[in-house]
C-alpha cells in the first residue's frame, strides 16, 4: 500500500465507513461528513466493500489496463520503404490508412524522422597534405600596370598649395605640418 501521508482514508478508515453505513445503518453522506471526506467518496468504499469484502478496500495498481499495440512487422517494413521513396508521414498515413502519430512514432524509432538522414553525408572537401608546409597558398590581387600616365591621383596638382603657402599637407600620421595644430599648442589656452 502506497499511501502518503496526507491521505484522508486509509484502510481502515476506510473499512470503518463501510461498516457505519453497511451494519450500524448509518446514511453515507452522515458517515462521510464524520470521516471528512465527500459523499462520493464515501459512496465508493462503501460499493467497494459490498462487492469484494475488505480486499477491496486496499488501494489498487495504477498500471495501464491495456497498453497501446505495437504496428505489425509487415506495416513496419511499409513505412521503412515508403520512406526510402522520400514519402512524408502524412502521406504515408493517409496511403496505409494509419494515424500520423503512429507513422512518425515509427519513423523516429527507425532514425528516419527526417528526410536529410535518408542519404549519407558527403565527405567535407578537406586539401589534406602529407606534411606541414607542402601546400602554399598565397592570395594575390592584379594592380594595373604604372606607366608615366599612372594616373592623375599621382600626377595632379595639389589643390592645396596656393601661392606663399609654406606647408605641405599631412603624408603620414607622424609628420607635422605648420600651422596645424600639436599636442603642445593644443594644451595651452589664451585667457
Amino acid at each position: 500500500m502506497g499511501q502518503h501521508g496526507s491521505a484522508r482514508l486509509s484502510v481502515h478508515s476506510r473499512l470503518t465507513i463501510a461498516r457505519r453505513v453497511l451494519q450500524e445503518g448509518w446514511s453515507v453522506t452522515s458517515a462521510a461528513r464524520g470521516a471528512n471526506v465527500s459523499r462520493q467518496t464515501a459512496s465508493k468504499w462503501v460499493g467497494r466493500y459490498r462487492e469484494l469484502g475488505e480486499a477491496g478496500l486496499s488501494d489498487r495498481s495504477t498500471r495501464p489496463k491495456t497498453i497501446r499495440w505495437k504496428l505489425a512487422g509487415s506495416v513496419v517494413d511499409q513505412i521503412r520503404r515508403l520512406r526510402s521513396q522520400r514519402l512524408g508521414s502524412h502521406r504515408m498515413a493517409w496511403m496505409l490508412r494509419l494515424a500520423r502519430s503512429s507513422v512518425y512514432r515509427v519513423l523516429c524509432r527507425l532514425g528516419l524522422g527526417r528526410l536529410p538522414r535518408l542519404e549519407p553525408r558527403p565527405h567535407p572537401n578537406r586539401c589534406e597534405w602529407p606534411a606541414p608546409g607542402d601546400l602554399l597558398h598565397l592570395d594575390t590581387k592584379k594592380i594595373g600596370r604604372m606607366g608615366e600616365s599612372a594616373g592623375w591621383r599621382l600626377t595632379a596638382p595639389r589643390r592645396d598649395a596656393r601661392p606663399g603657402s609654406a606647408g605641405r599637407s599631412c603624408t603620414s600620421p607622424w609628420t607635422i605640418t605648420p600651422g596645424w595644430p600639436t599636442s603642445r599648442s593644443s594644451r595651452t589656452r589664451s585667457r
